[in-house]
This record gives C-alpha cells, sequence and structure tokens, in this order.
C-alpha cells in the first residue's frame, strides 16, 4: 500500500503538493509505528481500555457467567413481593386521587345546585 501511495504522489506535477502528500504519509507512519507499539503493549493496552478493573475484568466475567447459572426462585420471589408491593402502593395513591377528586365534584355540584337555586329563588 505504501508504493501504491509513493507511486502515486510520484505521478503529482505541483511539488507543493507532492511535499504535502509526502508530509501526510510521514504522519501516518509515525502514527502506524505508534499503534504498533501499543498493541504490541497487551498488558498497557489491557490496563488502559479497562480504566483500573484489568486486574478483576476477567474473575467478573465468570462471577457474572455463574449469576446466569443460579436458580433464580429466591431472585424472582423477591422481585415478585417487590412488583406486588409497588402495584399495591400505586393503587393506595390512586384510590386517595380518586378520593379528592370525588370530593371536588361532590362540593362542585353541591356549589352549583346553591347557585341554581338561589338564582331562580329557590332558597332565599
Amino acid at each position: 500500500m505504501r508504493s501504491d501511495y509513493l507511486a502515486a504522489v510520484a505521478k503529482i506535477n505541483d511539488e507543493s503538493m507532492r511535499a504535502a502528500f509526502l508530509l501526510l504519509l510521514g504522519v501516518m507512519d509515525e502514527i502506524s509505528k505508534k499503534l504498533d507499539n501499543v498493541m504490541a503493549d497487551e498488558k498497557g493496552l489491557r490496563e488502559a481500555v479497562l480504566n483500573g478493573h484489568s486486574e478483576t475484568h476477567d474473575d467478573d466475567h465468570e462471577w457474572i457467567k455463574n449469576q446466569r447459572k443460579l436458580d433464580c426462585h429466591e431472585i424472582c420471589m423477591w422481585a415478585r413481593t417487590k412488583m406486588r408491593e409497588e402495584e399495591a402502593s400505586a393503587q393506595v395513591k390512586t384510590n386517595r386521587i380518586h378520593k379528592v377528586i370525588d370530593k371536588a365534584a361532590e362540593h362542585s355540584v353541591t356549589v352549583l345546585l346553591t347557585g341554581i337555586a338561589l338564582y331562580f329563588g329557590f332558597i332565599k
């Protein structure tokens, strides 16, 4: 690939453009060397990617794999209980809201009927 690039650059007539492309090739060579160095240092790369967790990373995967194999009866029962508690709590809140709405509607009807009765002279 490098030789194809150099052959293409050699065909460029503008010296400034050719210099720019050769400079770009030099930059790409430097980046390539740095990447090769990073890839060669597997321990350093692992540490950098795992951000300080490289010591326990494989063990964590193993633990997760084992957790997936466990019988979920206890966990599932806890989750079901929690869901029922949340549903009951939501129902209590809903009931409270309905009571408030019912009272407000009752008061509104009372005020409306009283207003009508006063307007038409049924109440003096």
